[in-house]
């Protein structure tokens, strides 16, 4: 599959569709979960792939005492950030982090391992833990159960389900400590969510949260 992952494709993606995402139900309860759990913990977090700042600026919002790191390829999302948050959201990858050992308590990386080609994937990980503090939590979503048109027109290199990403994490000396299944309902999405959930279901998950910490 080509890897269409640059850092043109991801400015313009960012510039067509954020006001879009933003507005997506899915996209909100992702934030929303994620952001509970950095309310837990008020150290610095490094969000990697950052993109439109959507999460940053919740945890700027609600006054949390984080102080807010992040990298990026796109050229577009950096300029955005820097001038809302100051200059800690730079140009950088996931599979060579520009950050010291240990910086960290808590390392987001929210829609973008599927990003990543297989053969690099170990590499990304691994710099995850150079990162994070041992005590540090690292929170990830990944999508699942896509057509193969939404994988495509994405940049997505891979698929993931539950059991692929949980021997993935273990490998790489993380431990999963709780999964949240998110659904691509467009109209009544929580009452749809909560009986899909809880009752019968009407749709498989689309989106998969992962909170962990270092095994």
């Amino acid at each position: 599959m080509k890897n269409i992952n640059t850092s043109k494709f991801w400015d313009q993606k960012l510039f067509r569709e954020s006001s879009d995402l933003a507005s997506s139900p899915i996209y909100i309860h992702k934030n929303n979960i994620v952001l509970r759990h950095v309310s837990k913990i008020p150290g610095p977090v490094l969000d990697i792939g950052f993109g439109n700042g959507y999460l940053e600026e919740l945890i700027t919002q609600n006054d949390f005492k984080n102080k807010l790191y992040g990298i990026d390829i796109s050229k577009y999302a950096i300029y955005l950030l820097n001038v809302k948050f100051g200059k800690t959201f730079v140009n950088g990858k996931i599979t060579d982090i520009p950050f010291k050992d240990k910086k960290f308590d808590i390392v987001i990386a929210l829609d973008i391992l599927e990003h990543i080609p297989k053969s690099k994937i170990s590499i990304a990980l691994s710099e995850v833990n150079r990162v994070l503090g041992n005590n540090g939590k690292f929170i990830v979503s990944v999508p699942v159960n896509e057509s193969p048109v939404d994988s495509r027109n994405n940049g997505h290199l891979r698929n993931y389900t539950k059991i692929i990403f949980i021997n993935e994490m273990e490998r790489s000396g993380f431990e999963v400590e709780k999964i949240y299944s998110l659904y691509a309902f467009k109209s009544y999405y929580f009452i749809k969510s909560l009986i899909n959930q809880y009752f019968f279901k009407i749709k498989k998950p689309n989106l998969l949260i992962f909170i962990m910490h270092k095994s």
